[in-house]
C-alpha cells in the first residue's frame, strides 16, 4: 500500500468484530441470491431453446454475426447458449437440414404455430 501511496487503515477493537460480523452476513445472503438467478437464468435458456425448437422457429435470430455488430456482451452469450442447447443432441445430418431449412422465408403455417403458441402460454 506504501507504494502506491495509501496508508493502511487502523481499526479499533470493536470496529474490525463489527465489520466482519455484517459483511459475511451480507456476503453469504447475496451468494444465495446470485446462484439462485443464475439458476432461474440457466432454466430460462433452457426452457426458451425447446420452445425453440418446438415451435420450429428460426435459429436465424442467433446468428453470431449479428450480435457481434451490436457488441453486447450479455446478447452474444444468450444467443450462443440457446444455440449450443437446441444443437446439443441433434446429428450433424439433422443439423444440416434444419440450418437449411430456416434460412428460407418462414410458411405460413410455422407462424400460426408460433403465434398459437404465444397465445396459449
Amino acid at each position: 500500500m506504501h507504494m502506491i501511496g495509501l496508508e493502511p487503515f487502523i481499526l479499533g477493537p470493536k470496529e474490525g468484530l463489527a465489520l466482519l460480523n455484517g459483511t459475511q452476513v451480507s456476503t453469504s445472503l447475496a451468494l444465495a441470491g446470485l446462484f439462485g438467478a443464475e439458476s432461474v437464468f440457466a432454466a430460462g435458456i433452457v426452457a426458451g431453446a425447446l420452445s425453440l425448437e418446438a415451435i420450429k422457429g428460426s435459429i436465424t435470430p442467433f446468428d453470431a454475426r449479428i450480435h457481434a455488430a451490436r457488441g453486447q456482451t450479455g446478447q452474444i452469450g444468450v444467443a450462443t447458449a440457446i444455440l449450443r442447447h437446441i444443437f446439443r443432441f441433434k446429428p450433424l445430418a439433422k443439423l444440416i437440414k434444419l440450418a437449411k431449412s430456416h434460412f428460407r422465408f418462414p410458411k405460413p403455417r410455422s407462424a400460426w404455430r408460433r403465434l398459437l403458441m404465444r397465445v396459449n402460454s
